[in-house]
């Protein structure tokens, strides 16, 4: 968080000679700041695989600064990032890969990334995971492996069966109630 505001400074200088009077205003900018900010750009998750949280870190001051950011919780965990940011206004993005542990979730919860060793930098609330009322078979048809249409699914609940694109038979087409063609291309495509 910053606080941005202005110091108004005026200089009023009177002198027996009046070509010698003047009065001189001036605006600072005035921006105080701690010397580091994060900020949690997933502040809530679901208790999904493959979840992920991203972080905006910035430096306020010229020093270079190293360290890591991690969490550390009785449901979550990930592994340690390093930070190098090489002075002022120096912004990274980060993310962290979760890690579930066995623990059974009944309410939503705050966890809180850490940096260092023990100073909380943010947090991110972890939500329950919703189910799916529908006990339908879903197929999905993609060539992309974890697409938006995937990862969606998963966190409805909806474990789809993946066909493969390039030959699916009659039969694998009949045993589901829904079958979605993925079209996704990943942005790394020539396409």
């Amino acid at each position: 968080m910053q606080v941005r505001t202005h110091l108004i400074f005026i200089v009023y200088h009177e002198d027996p000679d009046p070509n010698h009077n003047f009065m001189f205003r001036e605006e600072i900018p005035l921006i105080i700041a701690p010397f580091r900010s994060a900020e949690v750009l997933t502040p809530q998750v679901m208790m999904y695989r493959d979840t992920t949280v991203q972080i905006r870190l910035k430096s306020n001051v010229h020093d270079k600064t190293k360290g890591v950011i991690y969490i550390g919780d009785a449901v979550v965990s990930s592994p340690q990032k390093q930070v190098d940011m090489q002075g002022k206004n120096v912004v990274a993005l980060d993310t962290l890969s979760l890690t579930w542990k066995d623990t059974l979730l009944t309410a939503p919860r705050e966890v809180k990334i850490w940096a260092r060793k023990g100073v909380p930098v943010g947090s991110f609330i972890v939500l329950l995971r919703s189910k799916s009322q529908y006990k339908t078979r879903v197929a999905v048809c993609s060539a992309v492996e974890n697409s938006p249409v995937q990862i969606a699914l998963r966190r409805l609940d909806i474990a789809p069966t993946l066909l493969d694109s390039t030959n699916f038979s009659d039969r694998q087409l009949l045993n589901n109630s829904v079958i979605i063609v993925d079209q996704f291309h990943s942005v790394n495509s020539s396409d």
